[in-house]
């Protein structure tokens, strides 16, 4: 790969990077107060299936980190590095995403991802941000709320709403 980073708080004492940006992450890994290992996934194998036009494929995370919560619990995280955003970058998070959540229900720890586009973790850390839990809470957008929200016709706003905020749903076998 050529570039490397010194590796602090990782498995080896060289971390093997691809690019400046995975670099610059993982020295953010060694300083940042909340991190209490990681490791470079550099050919160890660990991957993340994801269909793309109904064919599977693997997603090889950049990192996998340990960090601790204030209330001690370690957390683990799967980190992607992004410099460039490719057509199939959003498949790869929305599977990382739902591993993380499924691995969260089972004996193995809470799981977290954290997708890091170039531009904002530059400015994350630009703006002081020294922990991982910050930069996450700096990158992480919220899901947004759904507009459409299916009620009950017992509950008392469909009487009261009725084509005025709500609007009545058939399905095709009512209207058939």
């Amino acid at each position: 790969t050529g570039v490397l980073a010194e590796g602090k708080r990782c498995h080896t004492n060289k971390v093997p990077c691809h690019t400046d940006l995975e670099k610059q992450f993982a020295e953010f890994l060694d300083g940042a107060s909340d991190v209490a290992r990681y490791f470079k996934n550099e050919r160890f194998g660990f991957s993340v299936t994801y269909y793309e036009g109904n064919r599977p494929r693997q997603y090889y995370p950049d990192f996998i980190v340990v960090a601790r919560e204030a209330d001690g619990r370690e957390v683990m995280w799967l980190a992607e590095t992004k410099g460039e955003i490719r057509p199939n970058t959003a498949l790869k998070s929305e599977a990382a995403t739902l591993w993380c959540e499924k691995m969260s229900r089972t004996a193995y720890g809470q799981w977290r991802y954290l997708f890091v586009p170039q531009r904002k973790f530059e400015a994350s850390v630009g703006a002081g941000v020294r922990s991982l839990a910050d930069l996450a809470a700096a990158l992480i957008v919220p899901r947004p709320e759904p507009q459409l929200r299916l009620i009950s016709l017992d509950d008392a706003r469909a009487t009261r709403e009725a084509f005025k905020t709500l609007l009545p749903l058939y399905s095709l076998k009512a209207a058939a």
